[in-house]
């Protein structure tokens, strides 16, 4: 009896708080019908992730058995990402149509002998085709690119301005693979943010809203993941057909369904 009454006063507890915490955290966003939007948004989109969550399923069950349910949730740490925000780690095994075209970008990374600067530089290349600005000369002399062999290290990747108009920085742990490859350009996505609005007042350089900054470096993330864009630079040397744009499709998904898998949690722990 008094275990349950301890975890109903948790969930009373931890409700209360959303509910205090949810007007502050959805106030930077100004518009008062922002909840409804969100929502509307997530009801169109849901169908077509639970198909996509479904098939993943089924590709998992069919490697695991009876590890994985036929009808209920992934156990996240099957996904191959600690966060369980991705499967392009499991890609190899659950593309639409596995022997078709340069299915596996981490080693066309590794066979054209990428490098951690080179993957960056790239990035670079891409903002300037887009005529926005090149990094800064300090940003590649101050900037951590791979992971420190001598001190411990948080490798979580980020961006930094440092409010002088001079100095921004990115700290990553880049390795030769795909998804680094699209976090570097992530990354450095908000450099570019903070490149442009360098000369206004502090008080202006902040993004537009809590999570424009996180929109714009997901955009780039699409945008780099086309297979025109991946055929450009030379990471895609077929000829691309359906089932090509299919597979790409596939890995670049988890961008765009991620959030879906944010906001169902929300409501399963906030909303009873």
């Amino acid at each position: 009896m008094a275990m349950t009454f301890h975890r109903f006063n948790k969930r009373r507890f931890f409700k209360q708080f959303w509910l205090t915490f949810r007007p502050y955290m959805l106030n930077g966003y100004e518009d008062p019908h922002f909840e409804d939007k969100i929502q509307n948004i997530y009801e169109q989109l849901k169908p077509l992730y639970l198909q996509l969550h479904a098939y993943v399923r089924f590709k998992l069950r069919q490697k695991y058995g009876d590890v994985v349910s036929e009808t209920g949730p992934i156990p996240a740490h099957l996904l191959g990402d600690i966060m369980a925000q991705n499967w392009r780690e499991i890609a190899d095994f659950t593309l639409p149509f596995p022997n078709v075209g340069d299915n596996d970008l981490t080693q066309e990374l590794i066979d054209q002998n990428y490098t951690a600067i080179q993957i960056a530089k790239t990035a670079e290349d891409f903002f300037k085709s887009l005529n926005l600005t090149e990094m800064p000369e300090s940003f590649w002399e101050k900037s951590i690119f791979t992971k420190s062999e001598d001190k411990p290290m948080v490798c979580m990747a980020s961006s930094w301005d440092f409010s002088d108009g001079k100095d921004f920085r990115v700290k990553l742990c880049i390795h030769i693979t795909l998804t680094d490859f699209t976090i570097t350009h992530h990354e450095m996505g908000h450099i570019e943010y903070y490149l442009h609005y360098k000369n206004l007042p502090v008080k202006f350089r902040g993004g537009a809203n809590d999570g424009f900054h996180e929109a714009v470096g997901d955009l780039i993330s699409l945008s780099v993941l086309s297979t025109k864009h991946l055929r450009q630079i030379g990471l895609i040397n077929t000829n691309i057909d359906n089932r090509v744009d299919m597979n790409n499709l596939y890995k670049v998904s988890n961008s765009v369904f991620r959030p879906l898998l944010k906001i169902e949690i929300n409501e399963i722990i906030f909303c009873f």
